[in-house]
């Protein structure tokens, strides 16, 4: 339904061992975030888009970004950009998400 993966990411993702050629992006809604548990985003306009369709869903919100050991303002998206930039973002996301998990438990 949605776009394929960029070329880079795809690539990026194949040198850890993780295959996204099949993914498909897809869109999202209010009733879509409203199920959620969580609602991950990388940057300040991602937030700012999700609050637009509903501010109750302030509470989800997880920015990923304060889950670096770097201060960062966001995570920036790296379409459009070299299979480097694919790289950072790839290894930045998989800090993040890491740090998040850990306070799961």
């Amino acid at each position: 339904n949605g776009h394929k993966a960029a070329r880079f990411a795809i690539e990026a993702m194949k040198e850890v061992g993780i295959d996204i050629s099949e993914h498909r992006s897809q869109g999202i809604n209010t009733a879509m975030l409203r199920v959620a548990d969580d609602i991950v985003v990388m940057a300040p306009e991602h937030e700012a888009f999700v609050l637009s369709s509903d501010p109750q869903l302030r509470p989800k919100i997880v920015r990923m970004w304060e889950h670096s050991a770097r201060e960062l303002k966001e995570i920036a998206d790296p379409v459009s950009k070299s299979l480097d930039h694919f790289r950072i973002c790839r290894d930045l996301l998989d800090e993040c998400l890491d740090t998040w998990i850990e306070t799961w438990k």
